[in-house]
């Protein structure tokens, strides 16, 4: 008990406790949850390991994260429990408290049963229209994130889940931007380079000059989302499907592959070649999902245009 009252005496305590309550983000204790820290108790595991659990009488997740991951990235942090609290959302889980102990932070969400991501839930079925309808109700949530001023900035499969009754849900704000004007500057390109427009490639990070920070704009998650659907409905790994001979790329530099990786993304991206759409989706989302992946990022359609057209596509199906 002691060891507690010293701890809750450090800097980095005070800190977190004093920009976590000025964000309005709901301070509880790891004891008023109810989990069992064991494999099968996990709903996922990677950096940061999630477990199911109660907290007053909700079913939860309880995200623990070591208090170096917070440390390290402090601002990510906040960001994203701040646009947690802010940004209330029937398809986003419902921040319910941060418990501060002394070797980990615990994040303790809404958690959404039995999904699936994304791609995987397109994998498993065959009706076409069922898997336009998600990407409809996908369209329809980063619409609402923009109408509040909210980018994503890390859209992927990974981040959307589909539970058993069919609704999508959006997780994972931790990149997120908001952005009040036209754009907001960043100098850093953090996201998942499979998803990344070419513009986000053309930062340097080193740049300490504002004017020349790369500008986040809603057409991030544009491109974002053209990339979701082409993978989702064609089965394949955004990339991997390049056909070499559609463009000169020994007068780009870029050495042929025949298997493409990520490193090899970041390069295609850097010289602005054109995203590979799946041959085997149907026309009309082909169409769609090109007004999505413009290289030329005025050109891109807004999200409210793109979700206007799904509309009327599912209608015909």
């Amino acid at each position: 008990m002691e060891d507690d009252k010293v701890w809750q005496q450090s800097k980095y305590y005070k800190d977190l406790v004093e920009k976590l309550t000025a964000a309005k983000v709901p301070l509880i204790t790891i004891s008023e949850v109810e989990y069992a820290e064991s494999d099968d108790n996990l709903l996922g595991k990677g950096n940061n390991k999630v477990y199911k659990g109660k907290f007053k009488g909700h079913d939860v997740a309880v995200k623990r994260m070591a208090k170096a991951i917070v440390q390290n990235d402090m601002k990510s942090f906040l960001r994203e429990m701040k646009i947690n609290v802010d940004f209330s959302h029937d398809k986003i889980p419902k921040l319910h408290g941060i418990a501060i102990e002394k070797e980990f932070i615990y994040v303790v969400l809404d958690v959404v049963k039995d999904s699936m991501p994304l791609h995987k839930k397109c994998e498993s079925i065959t009706d076409y229209k069922q898997k336009i309808d998600y990407m409809l109700q996908m369209v329809k949530i980063v619409n609402d994130l923009h109408t509040k001023h909210i980018i994503h900035r890390d859209l992927k499969p990974l981040n959307i889940l589909v539970d058993n009754n069919n609704v999508v849900w959006l997780i994972d704000f931790g990149l997120s931007k908001e952005c009040k004007g036209s754009a907001t500057a960043t100098n850093d390109a953090k996201g998942t380079d499979d998803y990344m427009p070419p513009e986000a490639f053309s930062i340097d990070e080193e740049e300490e000059d504002s004017e020349k920070a790369f500008k986040v704009k809603p057409s991030f998650d544009v491109w974002s989302i053209g990339v979701i659907i082409s993978e989702c409905l064609g089965n394949q790994e955004p990339w991997r499907n390049l056909d070499w001979d559609s463009f000169d790329f020994k007068a780009k530099g870029i050495k042929k592959k025949n298997v493409i990786a990520k490193t090899d993304v970041i390069e295609l991206l850097s010289e602005k070649v054109e995203f590979p759409i799946e041959k085997n989706i149907p026309k009309e989302m082909q169409e769609i999902i090109k007004l999505c992946v413009m290289i030329d990022e005025p050109n891109r359609i807004t999200v409210s245009d793109l979700l206007t057209k799904l509309t009327d596509y599912y209608k015909t199906l």
